[in-house]
């Protein structure tokens, strides 16, 4: 039977029941979602599939504990995003990352019209995996996931100060990223019609 035979309350019963067959469904069914949410926050392709493999053995030993109530979608991102802030924690040493209050301030509080609004999405993914950890990490549960900096503070062990602190460096760096691959396609664009109007001036002298 495809994934779509049984629904999502069979699926969980299945699971917490520990159907194999079911329990694969489930496996196929929310895979490819979840694979992005362990891409975002791992390095690698390598600690991405460790981060997915540990996710899913969480969610299959919780599941029961699943209320009914609320997102099933949003308890299980939960679940993946907190496999990966431990395996980043267990592996792994956050640095900590200090700016003067009122200057991440401002930046927290700017308009969002930045080099984030600006990217296609595996441009955003490619940019993320390249963060230190810290940013990286704060990154997604700011941005991404919509944790507050106390939140992040509580998960990740730092003070709200060192949140914002590190989604500064994130944004920073993420917005030079960008600006370089702005000059690089500014660059190119200029070459090529600058080839363009060689072509056109030789096509011109040998008619």
């Amino acid at each position: 039977m495809g994934n779509d035979d049984h629904s999502l309350h069979e699926l969980i019963r299945g699971c917490i029941d520990r159907d194999l067959q079911l329990m694969e469904q489930f496996y196929h069914r929310f895979a490819p979602e979840m694979w992005v949410v362990c891409l975002r926050y791992a390095k690698s392709a390598m600690m991405a599939e460790d981060v997915m493999q540990e996710g899913f053995i969480r969610a299959f030993d919780t599941m029961a504990g699943y209320s009914g109530t609320g997102s099933f979608h949003g308890w299980l991102r939960r679940v993946f995003v907190t496999t990966a802030l431990n395996h980043l924690k267990r592996y792994h040493r956050y640095e900590k990352v200090e700016h003067q209050v009122d200057q991440v301030y401002h930046l927290d509080n700017r308009d969002r019209v930045d080099a984030v609004s600006r990217m296609q999405a595996d441009q955003l993914m490619e940019l993320i995996s390249l963060l230190p950890d810290g940013a990286r990490a704060v990154f997604n549960l700011y941005v991404i996931e919509g944790y507050s900096h106390r939140e992040i503070s509580e998960l990740l062990g730092f003070s709200e100060a060192n949140s914002r602190s590190q989604l500064y460096r994130a944004r920073l760096l993420m917005q030079q990223a960008l600006e370089q691959i702005d000059l690089y396609n500014e660059s190119n664009s200029k070459e090529q019609n600058s080839n363009q109007i060689s072509d056109k001036h030789h096509g011109a002298k040998n008619r």
